[in-house]
Formats: C-alpha cells, sequence, structure tokens
C-alpha cells in the first residue's frame, strides 16, 4: 500500500491502483514528511508534477501560518465543500445503473432533487435520470 495525494485529498491504496489509475487523474506519491515525490511513472509523459504539486503544498502551507486559526476554520468549511464537488464530479463518471443507494439520496441532496415520494432506487434513478434530461435541455 502507498499513500497519495492530489493535493486536496490524502489516500491509501495498493501501488496497481495508483500506477494504472490514480497516476492518470493527477495522483502523486507521498512519502512519511507529507512531501510529494515525482512519480517514475510521469518521467515518460515529461511532466514535472511533482514539482507543481510541492510548490502548491509550500503555498499552502504559508497562507495557514500567515492567516492563523480564522483560515484554518475556513480551509475546513472548503474542505467540505471540496468533498461535495469531488463527489460530484466522481458520480458523473459513473453510470446511473451502478451508483448504489447512498449515493443516490447524496446526490440528490446536493442537487436538491426531491425523492420523498419514490418508494425504491429505480424509482429514484429514473427521477435522477430527468434531472439529468432536464439540465441538457436548459443548456
Amino acid at each position: 500500500m502507498v499513500k497519495i495525494t492530489n493535493g486536496i485529498s490524502t489516500i491509501e491504496v495498493t501501488r496497481g491502483a495508483f500506477e494504472g489509475i490514480f497516476a492518470k487523474q493527477g495522483f502523486h506519491l507521498v512519502d512519511d514528511e507529507n512531501l510529494c515525490q515525482h512519480n517514475p511513472a510521469n518521467n515518460s509523459n515529461g511532466a514535472s508534477v511533482g514539482s507543481d504539486n510541492s510548490n502548491a503544498n509550500g503555498n499552502d502551507d504559508n497562507d495557514d501560518d500567515a492567516d492563523g486559526n480564522n483560515n484554518a476554520q475556513l480551509d475546513s468549511s472548503d474542505e467540505e465543500k471540496s468533498e461535495d464537488e469531488l463527489f460530484l464530479s466522481e458520480i458523473v463518471e459513473k453510470p446511473i445503473s451502478q451508483w448504489n443507494k447512498d449515493e443516490i439520496k447524496r446526490f440528490a441532496a446536493l442537487k436538491e432533487i426531491n425523492l420523498s415520494d419514490v418508494k425504491n432506487t429505480a424509482d429514484a434513478k429514473t427521477r435522477i435520470k430527468e434531472f439529468f434530461d432536464e439540465q441538457a435541455a436548459k443548456e
């Protein structure tokens, strides 16, 4: 298992999952001191991702030190928003037919879709599909 980060979230995954999936999505290896290591897989692409992420982490650390505790409270609300935004961006990539009950409920709550009268997950998925159709029609 290896620890990886995208600059927002830090998770632990298998090395194969990192190399096959997460590295392509911008994640990087994290060492024990929470400093990003340059991904060897990115060397072939010529991307200097490790240096970009270390600059981002350095800036975040400097902002927290300069602003004090108030900024820490703002960061936690930003993290909550980021978690919701991350969930929404990941869930729309997944076919609705594969969504579980918790994902359906969370998506509906975040998008303010009324599911109070649905009796099962199939009806809820139909309501969400209708939501997507309405959004597409507006664009």
